[in-house]
């Protein structure tokens, strides 16, 4: 009788090691999944971000070559005006 309470003691403690681990390790895979979410929201969001700053960069580059072809132009045409037209 004494022999099958200690068994009994150590079957219970065993299932109450089992669930504790159980639920230390349902605990720890929720941690790990938010953590795998979040790390995938932050790196979406950093290559919006970086898509953003390449969109904008483009922009002013293709701002910058208008200007300068502009620039080129009146150039061109105001050196055009001051040639004398040998007719």
């Amino acid at each position: 009788m004494f022999g099958e309470l200690v068994k009994r003691k150590s079957v219970m403690r065993n299932e109450a090691s089992n669930k504790y681990r159980a639920s230390r390790f349902t605990h720890y895979a929720r941690q790990k999944g938010q953590a795998v979410l979040l790390a995938t929201l932050i790196m979406f969001v950093v290559a919006a971000v970086g898509a953003g700053f390449i969109l904008f960069v483009q922009s002013s580059m293709n701002l910058s070559q208008r200007a300068r072809q502009e620039e080129e132009a009146f150039l061109l045409a105001r050196a055009g005006l001051c040639l004398p037209i040998d007719s």
